[in-house]
């Protein structure tokens, strides 16, 4: 009789929490949405306007150059003309490329140099001064000129270097 008793219990334990797992799950699915809530536009939050994008930064070009590069417009015993290619910032800070006739005087200090690459290692080159002078030079050649003195504004102005840049 006791074996049947704990049967017996043992079967209403096991058919009680059955049924607790049962209506567990029920209440849990009831709850729970099949799908998730859908949004309209109007449901939505009003979003905040964006701001508008910074301007990109423009740094300030500098005060003071010492080198120009431009075309060579005629070569003189000892002075080249030639129309650089400058830049300047207006008040807003936009840079505007324009050109100028600058004329630079040659000293018996002037170096002429042009460059030349040459190969250093497979692949590899590097470049290498070569000296060269005023007679090698050419209307139309592109040139950099170097002074030691800030030719900003300077419409002529003596250099101690003048490379030739093809």
């Amino acid at each position: 009789m006791k074996k049947m008793r704990e049967r017996r219990f043992l079967f209403l334990s096991i058919i009680v929490l059955g049924v607790i797992i049962i209506i567990g799950a029920i209440l849990f699915m009831k709850k729970s949405p099949s799908h998730p809530p859908s949004f309209s536009p109007s449901s939505l939050p009003p979003s905040k306007p964006k701001p508008p994008s910074p301007k990109p930064f423009v740094p300030p070009l500098p005060k003071s150059i010492y080198n120009v590069v431009g075309v060579i417009e005629e070569i003189e015993k000892d002075s080249i003309i030639l129309k650089a290619n400058l830049q300047k910032q207006d008040d807003s800070g936009k840079i505007i490329n324009y050109s100028e006739y600058r004329r630079a005087k040659i000293t018996s200090q002037t170096k002429f140099i042009k460059l030349k690459f040459i190969e250093i290692a497979p692949g590899r080159k590097a470049p290498k001064e070569i000296p060269i002078s005023l007679k090698d030079l050419r209307k139309g050649d592109y040139i950099e000129v170097v002074s030691n003195q800030d030719v900003f504004e300077e419409k002529e102005f003596p250099v101690i270097k003048v490379r030739l840049l093809k």
